[in-house]
């Protein structure tokens, strides 16, 4: 059992270390933030955290709940497996649009003119300050959308019931 949960914990904090990086990009420098989460768990100020001062976050955003498709506070195995899933769809479906000569691989020069055109919106070939501020905000709105359409697939799914899903 607790091998399953290390390796839940890995999967879970592997595919959401981009989303947790773009959630802490106004927070304070690492070193203010380590210290103040260190003041927060040390309840007998020992300058130590024990077991029992250790909590994970409750909070929805926090990266093990991100699997936790259905709200009910836990994380199942079919939840990782869908998330996974997901994610593997997700990510070959964007290998194959920018593999453009679709030899099966992604050369580093494949990767920069995609990343380029990503930010490109109006496709001049130029990049502007806009185009910069506009393709992260774009990236926010993608990854809300893909939250909300696994939790409306997860919703679907479990009104369908379990002989109805495929």
């Amino acid at each position: 059992m607790k091998g399953l949960t290390t390796a839940l914990l890995c999967v879970g904090m592997a595919l959401s270390i981009p989303v947790v990086a773009d959630d802490h990009r106004d927070r304070k420098p690492d070193g203010k933030r380590v210290t103040k989460m260190l003041k927060q768990l040390d309840s007998n100020d020992d300058g130590m955290i024990s077991r029992d001062e250790f909590k994970m976050p409750e909070r929805r955003g926090s990266p093990d709940m991100r699997m936790d498709l259905n709200g009910d506070g836990e994380v199942s195995r079919d939840e990782v497996s869908r998330v996974v899933s997901d994610r593997a769809e997700e990510a070959l479906t964007r290998f194959d649009k920018e593999d453009t000569d679709g030899n099966g691989v992604l050369t580093a020069e494949e990767r920069r003119m995609s990343a380029f055109n990503r930010i490109d919106a109006d496709g001049d070939g130029q990049l502007t300050k806009r185009e910069f501020k506009g393709s992260r905000d774009d990236a926010e709105r993608r990854m809300k959308r893909g939250r909300d359409h696994r939790r409306l697939k997860e919703s679907n799914s479990e009104r369908r019931g379990p002989s109805d899903a495929s």
